[in-house]
């Protein structure tokens, strides 16, 4: 691409010299693009970065190659990006979040995202610490602009070692980068992502701590700066708990980790395996060139608990710098050489020489890598940091040993990994077998909960279905009697006419029916009173018969009232 006077390879930044193809690094611009959901090559931003390639993607950011228009000098440029919140919107550059708590979520990053380029420009000038140089927002989103260096990763330089270096060469790597814990520990940040994939190794022997995505205030109190961020192997027992107290032991257990790969070739077991049961083996074991006070202070630095490793990086530097209380117990020998002083300082005489000799050597087998396999125009430059003396032996036999030995790590370390995930499916299950347990229990206790309730309400049910009877046993009874009534004074109606009472019952009659005596009085303003005497025990009117004998009256009304000729509400019947 274009980039001024010059047309710049996107990948590298070099000059193409007007070829299709670089010739530096071999990337073609007509058929290579960054993958989704990168920004485009070539994009502009802020006026003044062109975007290159995509150099690294993770979990909250995307880190690209850019060159910087007005200092004419590539730079690596971080945009806030968190995937697990949403997406590229449609313009294909700003960022569209998901509905629900992602929008806070979004924002609460964004804050924590400008708050890591803040802790970062503090310690612009250290040595062991990646550079800010810029920072600015665009299309909603924010970016850091940093230095960007050439080199390789830890990772990457200990392959090429046959997968692990001596003692000396590791502690003389990790100085810079325990330097710069110590440095931003003194303003209450932890990096908490410390592995040999985030120290790097410049072109200029600068060692380097990259990728602070995972720092954070150490008195943050927000929910979400809890999140359990963990690197298998790296990571202490505290960064796997949501809650747990983390402090500058955290760095202390991942810088250690971090050493004890370098010597001896192997990850540290995980920090919950350890808890487990699961035995963290001594690099001396392993046959690993160290002295008993410095795996004494290895070992401590790797404690499973916080509190029983160092609570200072200074602390650790000292004891692995020079012999203290850390010493492991003396062992047979190391006693017998108390009574035999002169021998012990002959040898250590002699191993002074051959270290001197050691360390002549491996100088100038470092020489002659770097003018085999780095740019060769960088080799008698100055550097702000003492060059770091790197080994190789490039004996054939002995690579492809060491090749071998790479891979059969490689294949133990990935069926660790698929044992591990296997013991998490296993776990997973038995949650799940727990929580259908419990489900099930809970369902039983339901239904026989509803068993009662139905059972109360068969109860009630039968109650109101007996209560229910008896009203309609009592109706029954009363309709019966009704009809009774109605068939009597039916009978009276057949028997006599009205005109025949009149003239026959001048005199009281007495008339015997099944429910009573029954007197027919003649009245001689009613012409005749049919009277109810209730078997002597009281006198009530039931009805009388007009004059012409068509109408027949029913009342209840009393015999007194009768005799005072008060007149009751009569009642036609007919």
């Amino acid at each position: 691409m274009k980039i001024g006077n010059i047309d710049r390879c996107l990948s590298c930044m070099e000059d193409k010299n007007g070829l299709d193809i670089c010739p530096h690094c071999g990337f073609d611009e007509a058929t290579e693009t960054n993958p989704a959901p990168c920004l485009a090559l070539g994009m502009q931003l802020n006026d003044q970065y062109i975007l290159g390639r995509m150099l690294g993607h993770g979990g909250f950011g995307i880190t690209y190659l850019a060159w910087d228009t007005k200092l004419e000098t590539p730079m690596a440029i971080k945009e806030y990006w968190p995937r697990d919140y949403g997406q590229r919107a449609t313009d294909g550059i700003s960022f569209s979040c998901y509905h629900g708590e992602s929008a806070s979520l979004f924002d609460y990053g964004r804050d924590k995202f400008i708050e890591e380029a803040r802790k970062l420009a503090r310690f612009e000038e250290h040595p062991g610490i990646v550079n800010v140089h810029n920072f600015f927002e665009a299309n909603g989103l924010p970016y850091m602009v940093m230095q960007y260096v050439k080199g390789i990763d830890l990772k990457q330089y200990l392959a090429t070692q046959g997968d692990r270096i001596e003692l000396d060469l590791a502690l003389r790597l990790m100085t810079p980068i325990l330097d710069g814990l110590r440095a931003i520990h003194q303003f209450d940040i932890l990096h908490r992502d410390i592995s040999p994939d985030n120290i790097y190794i410049t072109e200029s022997k600068r060692v380097i701590l990259i990728d602070f995505g995972a720092a954070k205030d150490s008195f943050s109190n927000h929910s979400q700066s809890q999140v359990a961020i963990h690197k298998p192997g790296y990571s202490p027992e505290e960064q796997y708990r949501l809650n747990g107290t983390q402090g500058p032991c955290t760095d202390i257990y991942a810088a250690a980790a971090t050493i004890y790969r370098l010597i001896t070739g192997q990850i540290p077991p995980d920090a919950m395996a350890r808890l487990a049961g699961e035995r963290l083996i001594p690099p001396s074991e392993l046959g690993i060139a160290i002295k008993p006070h410095q795996e004494a202070a290895l070992l401590k630095a790797l404690e499973k608990r916080c509190s029983d490793r160092f609570q200072a990086i200074a602390d650790f530097q000292a004891a692995l710098d020079s012999h203290s209380n850390l010493e492991l117990p003396k062992t047979f020998l190391e006693m017998i050489r108390q009574y035999w002083w002169a021998m012990v300082l002959v040898l250590l005489t002699m191993l002074s020489v051959v270290s001197v000799g050691w360390m002549w050597y491996q100088q100038l087998v470092l020489q002659q890598y770097i003018t085999k396999h780095l740019n060769p125009k960088i080799i008698s430059t100055a550097t702000r940091q003492p060059a770091t003396r790197l080994s190789i032996n490039e004996d054939p036999q002995i690579l492809s040993l060491k090749n071998q030995l790479t891979e059969a790590t490689h294949r133990e370390f990935q069926e660790r990994q698929r044992r591990e995930s296997a013991e998490s499916s296993i776990q997973a299950l038995r949650q799940q077998k727990q929580q259908a347990i419990a489900k099930n229990q809970y369902l039983e206790n339901e239904l026989q909960h509803a068993r009662q309730e139905h059972q109360q309400a068969a109860a009630k049910i039968t109650d109101l279905t007996a209560t229910l009877q008896q009203e309609i046993q009592q109706r029954q009874q009363a309709e019966a009697e009704k009809q009774y009534a109605a068939e009597a004074l039916q009978r009276l109606k057949n028997n006599y006419s009205w005109s025949n009472v009149f003239n026959k019952y001048s005199e009281p009659q007495s008339i015997y029916t099944p429910k009573g005596y029954y007197v027919i009085k003649r009245n001689p303003s009613r012409n005749a009173v049919i009277i109810n005497t209730n078997g002597a025990k009281s006198i009530s009117v039931i009805g009388y018969l007009d004059m012409d004998g068509h109408r027949f009256y029913m009342t209840q009304w009393s015999w007194q009232q009768y005799q005072t000729g008060k007149q009751p509400n009569w009642v036609l019947l007919r």
